[in-house]
């Protein structure tokens, strides 16, 4: 039966000891990926538990929303009653920044189920 990792959602053979994003089963981290080891994200990840990653990903995604949110706010009211071109950046800005909060929050209650868990499955 294969397993899912709980940090990308692949499913891993019973027998793998990291996914290829990284996670380690065993040590419940992200670690080096055998697949892509030099790729930044990962990198950033490397000792991080998955609530940790989710936590990171959470702050990224409210900055993100809250660019949008001000760039909406520039565009929409410059004074002379139009909006400026651009508002669809400002809408892109929120619904990306939104979703990799949601994806952030995800993680962390992953990690959580994870650690309540304990080191031994």
């Amino acid at each position: 039966m294969a397993k899912e990792c709980p940090a990308c959602r692949l499913l891993n053979p019973d027998i793998a000891e990291r996914c290829d994003c990284g996670y380690d089963f065993a040590t419940h981290r992200i670690a080096a990926s055998y697949a892509k080891p030099n790729d930044r994200d990962v990198i950033a990840q490397r000792g991080m538990t998955v609530a940790q990653v989710g936590v990171r990903n959470i702050k990224l995604g409210l900055g993100v929303l809250a660019a949008g949110l001000v760039w909406a706010a520039v565009v929409s009211n410059n004074g002379s009653g139009r909006p400026l071109g651009g508002l669809g950046w400002a809408i892109g800005g929120i619904v990306s920044g939104a979703s990799f909060a949601l994806r952030g929050l995800g993680q962390y209650r992953r990690g959580k189920r994870l650690d309540s868990r304990g080191p031994f499955l």
